[in-house]
């Protein structure tokens, strides 16, 4: 019983200031609460529902934020796909010594204009998978610049390496967004 009511402490202590009715009444419930496990349980929802209340002013700039990193993915996107509407028209542009670059380039827009739009619409799972795709669409440039770059084969992998960094960021977002909290058991 200790713990849960540490626990309600520190839930009380984190909820802002205009809630101090709501730690008032985390205090007196816990009082009614004679099992232990239940207690705690209690407290846990507690300090949950606390931790939420604390961090509820931030949703605007988390979603400002996610806009933002849309709309530059969108951007990064259409750097991808510009080069594709001026050489399409134009054969004599193409280079015949890198045939795959006009399939790469467009893997690279569709993906990224995929994620910008699951991003921005806050659609974890499928933004994972699109920079996953994205990461797959990523790979042929640096293992073609490996395969027959003999003076710098590490300038071919930077359209690899932020790709995976934002995979692997969509991951856990995805994670945590689709995991599912079991209710106390009373």
């Amino acid at each position: 019983m200790r713990a849960a009511h540490i626990l309600i402490d520190i839930a009380a202590r984190l909820l802002p200031a205009h809630r101090h009715l709501w730690a008032q009444a985390m205090r007196h419930e816990i009082l009614a609460v004679e099992d232990p496990r239940a207690a705690l349980a209690f407290a846990l929802g507690c300090l949950w529902a606390a931790a939420a209340e604390r961090i509820a002013f931030m949703k605007p700039v988390v979603t400002m934020g996610r806009l933002l990193l849309g709309s530059v993915t969108a951007l990064y996107a259409l750097l991808f796909a510009a080069p594709l509407f001026f050489e399409i028209g134009h054969p004599e542009r193409l280079n015949p010594e890198w045939p795959w670059l006009m399939p790469w380039q467009a893997g690279m827009a569709a993906t990224h204009l995929a994620a910008a739009l699951f991003l921005i619409f806050w659609r974890t799972r499928p933004f994972y998978l699109a920079c996953a795709a994205a990461a797959l669409a990523a790979l042929p440039l640096p293992v073609i610049g490996w395969a027959y770059a003999d003076n710098r084969p590490m300038a071919w992998a930077w359209p690899i390496l932020p790709v995976i960094l934002l995979t692997l960021s969509a991951a856990a977002l995805a994670w945590l967004d689709h995991r599912t909290l079991k209710p106390a058991r009373s």
